[in-house]
């Protein structure tokens, strides 16, 4: 069935090629033909489970989610492709750096098919805010608290995409190397330092994200 479906979505995927942008979620994978021409696949427990589209102070989002639900509906890793697109007559800044700061973050560039995606690694609450919602709607529960690496980077003047993938955090370990005192701190320790990078280079390692070629369908 599920090489049924790809061969489907491969076929009209060639037809649409250079006429009509498609973005394509299946099992563990995100295919974006157009705006941006990506492919990002996650490890092979973390599925699709769903998308939502939302509209607020003149972006409307298109969201896709995934989470690697057990038997018990739980989930320790979880994932998301975000496309936004800003109302006509307004633009994007030139650049885009996820929002936050201080010393709980930690903002970088990524090279992805030679292009500048800029990336943060940071913690936070999962249960919080509008990317729990549809988790919670499948009945999936998720960790209180999550290690998180986001990246986004700009298409055009009026669209945006970014995508994240998060696991369970070890907060005991986090609080220990940033003291609640530290959240004014206007610069790393190196502790702090090795704890981002860490992070940083164990969510990449278990990512795949890729120009997308029509291969990557078959």
């Amino acid at each position: 069935m599920k090489k049924i479906l790809l061969l489907v979505i491969l076929t009209l995927t060639i037809a649409c090629t250079g006429c009509v942008e498609e973005k394509i979620a299946v099992d563990n994978a995100f295919y974006s033909t157009q705006s941006p021409a990506i492919t990002i696949k996650f490890p092979e427990h973390v599925q699709y489970i769903g998308d939502d589209s939302r509209t607020a102070n003149k972006i409307t989002s298109r969201r896709y989610y995934y989470a690697d639900e057990n038997k018990n509906h739980a989930a320790d890793r979880l994932g998301f492709i975000e496309i936004q697109s800003i109302r006509s007559g307004y633009y994007w800044l030139p650049k885009y750096l996820p929002s936050g700061s201080g010393p709980r973050t930690n903002i970088h560039t990524k090279k992805i098919n030679g292009e500048d995606y800029y990336c943060r690694a940071f913690i936070t609450n999962a249960n919080m805010g509008v990317y729990a919602k549809i988790y919670k709607e499948n009945d999936i529960t998720i960790p209180d608290t999550m290690d998180v690496l986001v990246c986004g980077k700009k298409i055009s003047d009026s669209k945006k995409a970014l995508f994240a993938y998060m696991r369970k955090a070890d907060f005991d370990k986090f609080n220990t190397i940033f003291p609640p005192d530290s959240i004014n701190s206007s610069s790393f320790t190196s502790e702090q330092i090795h704890y981002f990078n860490d992070l940083d280079r164990e969510l990449s390692a278990e990512l795949i994200a890729k120009k997308f070629e029509e291969s990557d369908l078959q």
